[in-house]
């Protein structure tokens, strides 16, 4: 049970990271804070 909750977290994890990419291509100074935010938390 707790396996698949943590593999549930990291896949949205890593749906928050695409979208993160795909801002940093359009807005890079917004998204280079967002990062720095999610590495800070």
């Amino acid at each position: 049970m707790a396996s698949r909750i943590a593999a549930i977290a990291a896949q949205r994890k890593m749906d928050q990271l695409d979208l993160l990419l795909k801002l940093g291509k359009s807005l890079p100074a917004f998204a280079s804070r967002l990062i720095d935010d999610l590495n800070l938390a």
